[in-house]
């Protein structure tokens, strides 16, 4: 009963999408479409929420272009409190190289207020916008709408155009508001090559499909950049277009929640592209990687990353015949050392080359893919089994594997194949590249060999692991104050992360930021960061906390871990929507010895305490020997992401840790002997 119950409700929320109307017309509303406390009534929480969002596209013909896509999007927002009233500032991005690109054709704004029975209007053109330039060829065209206030309804229309046809288009279905309706149109001519792909659990609605009759002006006057046009023949081609629309409705607004990798993973949005060749679809998992090797092949093109490579390794082969090491990992660091030499990353993440090899060392300066194929050349002119390897940032989203498109890719990274077949990571791309290690944007899961005849998944998340060790030999006076001095040694990915970062903010930051976690004064404060040095990295301080035992009475408290206690658990939430993650893994432990006055008794000693769940566990042991206090205290978080169905089971072992840090240790003074 209860089986066929949901297959009706499911039934019946469709069906609703698939004969929805369009719940507004820009331009025209009653007094009955601005009942402020139906809405509010209705989202009790919410500062704002979007009546009806609808957006077309369409090809056009053009007379710079092939074609051109138009995008014409109407939006209608109710405020329902003040919160609410930043949705009065409406900005559209836009992308413009002189000229070329994309450009908002016109904007169109209402703002209806309530003036007793009458609806009072405030109209908004295009020119009362204000552009912005954000760099890298974007800008931004933002709109301050007046009379903007509790209560307020406001119609948006714009109509933006671009010549850019390979460009995703996106459309989220989803906002941080409530959005009772939203309606994605497109008519793609017949001729063109496209994907649809979608994020979010749940999909919208594909409520029609049909066939439209169009007619595409090919040909004529075409202009090749700023100025200079050819003239082509003009050929006008008959279509049978073809036409989707998506509904989604009454989409509930979407959450923020903390120690989640990208919030886009999970929002509801739909993906539009326009692909060179029809991509395949895989079936299965395991024939998709079959898929994205075809994907992957233009790519691969000679004029893409083979020739790129060939022009590398013709640049770098006299520089190959200056190494003069001995070792397979002699081979790795000074070739990783010559490109460090030659060129710096301009910060720009990318998977393909967009300069010349021998413009890019001119310059010193390259992006991402231009700096680990240079490295992949010169470790292939020094006969090393190298290969590159795309992947898709932490920021630009995990991989849809059953999606093949190459507009999932931003990135590319070196792997080197060891005499014992190990797989070695590298992005020479950092500050301070160290072979096995990649920065924590680039370990987002799985990336992909580039290959013509080798093709395989390669995971990112092998060496994440920070291993950390602290040292702490302490004193505590009669007043309460601490002092002492701390040792820290990082290893592994700890000792990596630690190097880039240092170059990022430096020490003087470094130690500012450590020394308000104390709370006290740090003195003599010293690091050892030798990169090449394979010991761990060694930071040292000397460190005074003025009360920082609980002076009461006779007594005298201490926190049993100290600074390093856990006060409260940041996983509050009671449901879990998407999986927690961690940046790394983490394998730490803490020493601390702690000498108290002789004039003070230890009254109470904590317990020992140890817990375990999945491959997350801590153990703090305590020791009195009569003069000192010995703590040692382990932690271990073997596993970056804790998916939503074990989330409870997480939560209930996050609060019997922070439970279990928050004991003392008492001591009480000993009595007066003459």
């Amino acid at each position: 009963m209860k089986l066929i119950l949901l297959l009706s409700l499911t039934l019946f929320f469709i069906s609703g999408e698939i004969n929805a109307q369009t719940p507004f017309q820009f331009g025209r509303i009653s007094a009955s479409e601005m009942d402020l406390e139906y809405y509010r009534n209705k989202y009790p929480d919410e500062p704002a929420v979007v009546i009806g969002d609808i957006v077309s596209y369409t090809y056009e013909n053009s007379r710079t272009s092939i074609l051109n896509l138009k995008k014409i999007r109407e939006i209608r927002y109710i405020i329902l409190n003040e919160p609410g009233i930043e949705y009065g500032d409406f900005s559209i991005p836009f992308y413009d190289v002189k000229g070329r690109g994309e450009n908002i054709r016109y904007f169109r704004a209402i703002v209806y207020n309530r003036d007793g029975r009458r609806i009072r209007r405030k109209r908004i053109r295009t020119r009362e916008g204000f552009v912005y330039e954000l760099g890298d060829n974007w800008f931004l065209l933002n709109f301050a709408l007046p009379d903007v206030k509790v209560g307020s309804v406001i119609d948006i229309s714009y109509e933006k155009q671009s010549e850019l046809l390979f460009k995703t288009q996106m459309w989220e279905f989803q906002d941080v508001i409530p959005v009772e309706f939203s309606e994605f149109n497109i008519t793609v001519p017949s001729f063109l090559n496209y994907n649809f792909r979608f994020r979010g659990a749940e999909m919208p609605s594909l409520v029609e499909k049909s066939t439209r009759s169009k007619s595409y002006r090919i040909g004529g006057r075409v202009e090749i950049s700023p100025g200079k046009a050819v003239i082509t023949p003009t050929v006008r081609i008959p279509d049978e277009s073809k036409y989707y629309r998506y509904v989604k409705m009454n989409i509930p607004p979407f959450k923020i929640q903390p120690f989640t990798d990208n919030l886009d993973n999970y929002s509801k949005k739909l993906y539009f592209e326009i692909t060179g060749k029809p991509y395949p679809v895989p079936e299965s998992k395991e024939s998709a990687l079959e898929a994205w090797a075809e994907v992957n092949r233009p790519i691969l093109g000679y004029e893409n990353v083979t020739g790129y490579l060939k022009k590398c390794m013709e640049l770098t082969d006299s520089l190959a015949k200056n190494f003069i090491g001995v070792s397979f990992n002699d081979s790795i660091e000074w070739a990783i050392a010559e490109v460090k030499k030659r060129v710096s990353w301009n910060g720009v993440e990318s998977y393909r080359a967009t300069n010349y090899p021998d413009v890019v060392i001119d310059n010193a300066s390259g992006n991402s893919a231009e700096i680990n194929l240079f490295l992949i050349a010169l470790l292939k002119n020094l006969e090393l089994d190298v290969y590159p390897v795309l992947l898709s940032t932490i920021s630009n989203g995990s991989l849809q594997i059953m999606s093949p498109n190459s507009s999932q890719w931003n990135y590319v990274i070196a792997l080197v194949k060891s005499p014992s077949g190990e797989d070695i990571l590298i992005d020479a791309s950092v500050p301070h590249p160290m072979s096995g290690f990649l920065p924590i944007w680039a370990t987002n899961d799985k990336g992909l060999l580039l290959h013509d005849s080798i093709t395989q998944w390669v995971c990112l998340e092998q060496n994440i692991e920070i291993i950390e060790n602290s040292i702490y030999n302490l004193t505590i006076n009669e007043n309460g104050d601490l002092s002492g001095k701390i040792e820290i040694l990082l290893e592994g990915y700890g000792k990596y992360t630690f190097i880039q970062m240092m170059e990022l903010i430096g020490e003087e930051l470094f130690w500012m930021g450590y020394n308000e976690n104390f709370g006290g004064k740090l003195l003599n404060q010293s690091m050892e960061m030798n990169i090449d040095n394979p010991n761990p990295l060694r930071i040292r301080a000397e460190l005074i906390i003025p009360e920082f035992a609980q002076i009461i009475g006779d007594e005298m408290i201490l926190p049993a871990l100290l600074f390093e206690t856990l006060e409260e658990n940041i996983f509050k939430d009671n449901e879990r929507l998407y999986p927690v993650f961690f940046e790394t893994k983490l394998n730490s432990s803490s020493v601390f010895k702690i000498n108290y006055p002789e004039s003070f008794t230890l009254s109470y000693l904590p317990e020992n305490k140890a817990e375990s769940w999945s491959s997350l566990s801590y153990n703090y042991e305590f020791q009195d020997t009569g003069e000192m206090l010995i703590i040692k205290t382990s932690d271990f978080l073997g596993k970056r992401r804790v998916e939503t169905d074990q989330y409870h089971e997480f939560k209930s072992f996050m609060e019997q840790k922070v439970k279990d840090n928050n004991d003392s240790f008492i001591f009480s003074l000993n009595p007066y002997i003459d």
